[in-house]
């Protein structure tokens, strides 16, 4: 099933901005979470929303490969996990707020050489430095 086709079948999580049932469900059904995911998650955007102000965790391969200059992860979010932000080489800026806990090491992987992230906590910011990403610690 195409990204449309499931976002229209799961119309009311949508509705109810049950983001989190939303990817799991995705993930759980994606043929090729690889491709699936982030096509899920640009039709999202190109709609308006930001499903991460909604979210308590980051899916995996949530923007693989997606043309995304800065992200904002919600307050809610205490997770990063596999492949997230993978090859995303325009992404620039990241702000990812203190209550996040664990973050994949190929949460950022293969993307732009800019990258630079703004650090909520020591955690963060000690995971970017030990896997050379750009940081800002803002407390």
């Amino acid at each position: 099933m195409d990204a449309r086709s499931f976002l229209e079948q799961n119309w009311s999580l949508l509705e109810s901005q049950n983001f989190d049932d939303l990817y799991k469900k995705a993930i759980d059904n994606a043929e090729e979470k690889t491709t699936d995911i982030p096509e899920i998650t640009n039709l999202i955007l190109q709609a308006g929303i930001n499903p991460l102000d909604f979210m308590t965790y980051v899916p995996e391969f949530y923007a693989l490969g997606l043309d995304i200059d800065n992200v904002e992860i919600g307050s809610k979010v205490k997770e990063i996990r596999v492949g997230s932000f993978m090859k995303c080489k325009t992404l620039k800026n990241v702000i990812i707020p203190e209550r996040v806990t664990f973050i994949h090491d190929t949460a950022f992987i293969d993307c732009s050489s800019d990258l630079k992230v703004i650090a909520k906590s020591w955690y963060i910011n000690d995971w970017c430095e030990k896997n050379n990403i750009k940081s800002d610690l803002n407390l």
